[in-house]
């Protein structure tokens, strides 16, 4: 009976010895510095929005208002127009967009610990939030970012921060040189010509030409001068990140591959974008004047190869990749 046991020991040592070994599933070897990130988002606190919601803005809003008082006093009102934004009440609309240069002060102001800087924002002239701080409005805006639909309104700024608005140069000047031959002079030879013509050449009965020589001597030596403005050029500013939000993962097949063992996990990425529409204005002093005529708006996705290893991939990428 010992032997029998032993005998039936051996052979099934033997016999898993004679199985052919079969792969099994590895777990993804991922190095510390290619592990998967974790979700994050990544916003530029530079740009104010504030979010309206069917909530806020019940019906179709025709205005929203933005009152800045400074350690009590009034700073600035601004006025949007969303009668000609369609569907404005889910949308999120910025803060001096037009004005960066006011945006820029209230920054100052905000990180300046004696500063308190007050926000109400108002629809058709009723309140609907209000920031007691500066710190406020950016945790807000870092919030509402993640999930950003901004779109553009005609805005007016007023009250004793906003001064005088740079104005915009005439559109009928907007591509002239800026320099040209002084007037005075061009009036000048004018006359002088029609008086030769008409003068002593007429009674001469010559054929004139000297009259147009000499007119064509006194145009050039007329003075040139500048005429304001000196130049008018408009142009758009790079595309700047408004916020970066980095979003779920999937697992996709390598392009190089085509066994569905082995993928790459890919991260969603969505842009919140914006650039300026600006008009330069040169005067002939040197002096130099900007002025942000419109902004636009742009939302954009992509996924992000991460590097990191994913095991049997579903499908193969075909996706927009960063």
């Amino acid at each position: 009976m010992k032997r029998a046991l032993k005998l039936w020991s051996c052979s099934c040592v033997l016999t898993l010895c004679a199985l052919p070994l079969v792969a099994q599933p590895r777990t993804p070897s991922l190095p510390a510095d290619r592990a998967v990130p974790a979700p994050r988002g990544v916003v530029d606190s530079r740009f104010l929005f504030f979010a309206l919601t069917p909530e806020l803005a019940a019906g179709t809003p025709e205005s929203l208002a933005f009152r800045i008082d400074v350690d009590g006093q009034p700073f600035l009102v601004e006025t949007l127009d969303l009668r000609q934004v369609r569907g404005a009440e889910s949308f999120a609309f910025e803060l001096l967009a037009t004005r960066p240069d006011l945006r820029d002060r209230l920054h100052e102001l905000g990180r300046d610990p004696k500063s308190r800087v007050v926000v109400q924002v108002a629809v058709d002239g009723a309140v609907v939030r209000e920031f007691a701080s500066f710190g406020e409005l950016l945790r807000y805006n870092r919030e509402i970012k993640r999930f950003l639909r901004p779109a553009a309104a005609p805005s007016e700024v007023y009250g004793p921060a906003a001064g005088e608005s740079p104005k915009p140069a005439p559109l009928a000047r907007l591509f002239e040189k800026g320099y040209q031959a002084d007037p005075a002079c061009l009036s000048q030879c004018q006359y002088e010509y029609q008086y030769c013509i008409s003068g002593p050449c007429y009674e001469a009965g010559a054929s004139c030409v000297f009259c147009e020589d000499l007119y064509q001597s006194c145009l050039e030596s007329c003075p040139i001068i500048c005429v304001e403005p000196k130049s008018v050029t408009e142009y758009y500013t790079p595309w700047q990140t408004i916020s970066t939000i980095y979003g779920s993962y999937n697992c996709y097949e390598n392009w190089w591959e085509n066994d569905f063992l082995w993928g790459t996990y890919y991260q969603h990425v969505s842009y919140s974008l914006k650039r300026d529409r600006v008009r330069r204005t040169e005067s002939c002093n040197g002096q130099v004047t900007e002025t942000v005529l419109s902004t636009q708006y742009s939302n954009s996705s992509c996924w992000q190869p991460t590097g990191a290893s994913c095991y049997m991939p579903p499908s193969r990428f075909s996706g927009w990749s960063c």
